[in-house]
C-alpha cells in the first residue's frame, strides 16, 4: 500500500529538483517502471499482491 501511495508523490520531479542527490535519486529509481531491462522496487508491486492474494 505504501509503494501505491508513493506513486502519487511523484519522486521523479524532487530528484529533479536535486539532481545531486543520492537519496531523491534511489527513492525515484524506485518509484518509476524500469524500461526493459531490469527490475526496480515499483515493477514488483502487482506480483507481490498476486503472490499473498494467491
Amino acid at each position: 500500500m505504501l509503494l501505491m501511495m508513493a506513486e502519487v508523490l511523484e519522486l521523479s520531479r524532487v530528484s529533479a529538483a536535486y539532481p545531486t542527490s543520492l537519496f531523491w535519486k534511489i527513492l525515484a529509481y524506485n518509484q518509476t517502471h524500469v524500461e526493459w531491462f531490469g527490475c526496480s522496487l515499483h515493477d514488483t508491486i502487482q506480483p507481490g499482491f498476486s503472490f499473498l492474494v494467491g
